[in-house]
């Protein structure tokens, strides 16, 4: 290629001294021409791409042992094909569709916001379904209801798999003026790769014949490299918008790597490190593709998920926020409360600890386990710009209750924090307690998820309960307090951040936390 000033563009130069030379240059070049798009594009599209070819590969491979399996356990092998094995293959279809409808209505708009995560749920859900249609040539008794069953899962798969895509591809585009080519590229790139695959698939089956233990194991190692390969591909993709989780991942970086006296900005600028680590690529390696964001979107909530003591103090709390609303807002846009109750069973430990309650955090306070769960309301106008500054407050309040906390990991002291506010509370009765008070730092440990062998359990009265915060300064008149500090740090500091998050390589001017519909008024 040589560059035309008549023309002002890349013209194609032949030799004609190396004709050979000149074909292989002239094949090379429509293969890149047909295989991948033109334009700028970030580093991560090419691993992206080779990770995702292989995916796929291994994928087409996969399908044709499920296909094999369906034929067979309809009994294909006879060479029986009626009337009967029809009907049953157009019904596995036609209620597998239904799955798709459902699945489309609940989780559609939580695709664009969380992509990375709802893609790699695509791959296990089709790997599901694969495994249920091996599951039909062991058990062809059952086929209707379990390909049914397979069908369903796959098309969930397929449905979650095509709408995260167009995300995905967006963050390839450097300027967003190739999508097209972009998908269009993608698209020949798999069908080739779909083509070897099966053919691969259908070499190996030949091999292994009809062996159900063969197709089992060839089934289950196939599998596992191909959630493998979709780990990788998915990891390799870095997306320079925030959303819930890599809103989190950044903020937790920045506050631990800032003094609260000095502006975000300035310590970014100063500290190259620090700025390296709040980098898209740096966040894009700690992102979770399986477990639950901390701190979603679950933390927004309307009135009627508020507890009665939290609704009988939402008039301070307004009062607060009007302080701080933005210039020219009439009333704040966005509230926050934090509700702080006494951590009272090892099972809510380790919930919170492994994320099957992820909106919750345990924290404890001079020998206290608290659960503290932090609430979000925002008015029906607030913007994604609103719900950042809440995300903000959020995440500095969690930051200062945890620098406030004792200095030993929630998560491995449980047990012994939950014996030590037995203790208190016997006591506090004026009854004498069976055993010595234990030290908190040597529980047993949650991160094992061994239970202990004997859980602690206390019955604590309401009156108790508040008597327990106040003395560890977590009642509402605290909590209200630290709340007013993390929005003065807000409206100090939050526009530093912001340029500290572009500097490091994020655009502020958007973000992925998708439609919130739990919206209120007031």
């Amino acid at each position: 290629m040589v560059w035309s000033e008549s023309k002002q563009s890349f013209q194609q130069f032949c030799c004609p001294n190396k004709t050979e030379e000149n074909v292989v240059f002239q094949s090379f070049n429509f293969l890149r021409n047909s295989f991948l798009p033109s334009g700028d594009l970030t580093n991560d599209y090419y691993k992206y791409t080779l990770w995702r070819a292989a995916q796929r590969l291994v994928g087409a491979t996969l399908s044709v042992f499920g296909t094999q399996a369906l034929l067979l356990a309809l009994g294909f092998k006879q060479s029986k094909i009626g009337l009967a094995a029809a009907t049953t293959w157009v019904l596995k279809d036609a209620l597998g569709k239904f799955s798709r409808i459902f699945w489309a209505s609940k989780n559609g708009r939580k695709f664009d916001s969380d992509a990375k995560k709802w893609r790699f749920r695509s791959s296990l859900l089709y790997s599901a379904g694969n495994g249920l249609e091996i599951l039909t040539y062991v058990m062809p008794s059952l086929f209707l209801l379990i390909a049914a069953m397979a069908n369903a899962l796959k098309q969930m798969a397929m449905l979650t798999s095509s709408a995260t895509r167009n995300t995905i591809y967006k963050s390839f585009s450097t300027k967003s003026d190739n999508i097209g080519d972009i998908t269009a590229k993608g698209e020949a790139q798999i069908a080739v790769i779909d083509i070897v695959g099966m053919a691969i698939g259908i070499a190996i089956s030949r091999v292994i014949g009809t062996s159900r233990p063969k197709i089992v194991c060839v089934f289950l190692a196939l599998s596992l490299l191909d959630l493998y390969c979709v780990f990788r591909e998915i990891g390799s993709v870095v997306f320079s918008s925030l959303n819930f989780e890599r809103a989190g991942i950044v903020l937790h970086k920045l506050f631990r790597g800032t003094d609260p006296a000095q502006g975000p900005q300035d310590a970014a600028l100063a500290d190259p490190r620090l700025l390296a680590e709040l980098s898209p690529l740096q966040v894009a390696q700690s992102e979770r593709l399986f477990l639950p964001t901390r701190q979603g979107e679950g933390l927004v909530r309307t009135w009627g998920s508020l507890q009665l003591e939290q609704a009988q103090q939402l008039q301070p709390v307004l009062a607060l926020f009007d302080q701080f609303r933005p210039p020219g807002d009439p009333r704040s846009r966005i509230l926050v409360v934090v509700r702080a109750r006494l951590l009272r069973s090892w099972w809510t430990a380790f919930a919170i600890k492994s994320r099957l309650n992820p909106q919750e955090v345990v924290r404890i306070k001079q020998g206290v386990p608290v659960v503290l769960t932090p609430q979000v309301l925002l008015h029906k106008d607030a913007s994604q710009e609103d719900l950042f500054r809440a995300l903000l407050i959020v995440h500095r309040l969690l930051h200062d209750l945890y620098a406030a906390s004792d200095r030993v990991t929630a998560a491995d002291q449980a047990s012994a924090a939950l014996l030590l506010l037995t203790h208190r509370i016997v006591a506090r009765r004026g009854e004498a307690p069976e055993t010595p008070p234990p030290d908190p730092r040597a529980g047993w440990g949650l991160k094992r998820l061994s239970r202990p062998a004997s859980e602690p359990s206390c019955s604590v009265t309401a009156e108790e309960e508040r008597c327990c915060l106040a003395e560890v300064g977590l009642d509402p008149a605290s909590l209200l307090s630290l709340i007013g500090a993390a929005c003065e740090y807000e409206q100090q500091h939050g526009p530093a951040v912001l340029r500290c998050l572009e500097a490091a390589g994020w655009t502020t001017r958007r973000f992925m936390f998708g439609t919130i519909r739990a919206r209120v008024e007031w």
